[in-house]
């Protein structure tokens, strides 16, 4: 059992910042597949966070039983 995450929707998107800005480093060159894959995904994920409101919607949309699987 996980803990339940009272801000869940906040979470997500401090975690996708955190990596967002380890990606912005010289040792990841910008066209390097795996920069530019994990940059798209990450952006995705806080798109969905962003534009969906409800929990239960968004752990459906990233395919999740729990938001806190997810995060």
């Amino acid at each position: 059992m996980l803990d339940v995450d009272p801000f869940p929707r906040a979470s997500i998107m401090k975690l996708c910042y955190a990596i967002m800005a380890r990606l912005d480093c010289p040792s990841i060159p910008e066209d390097s597949m795996y920069r530019m894959y994990t940059e798209e995904m990450v952006k995705y994920f806080m798109n969905l966070t962003d534009q969906i409101e409800s929990v239960r919607k968004l752990e459906e949309e990233l395919g999740f039983d729990s938001i806190e699987m997810f995060i």
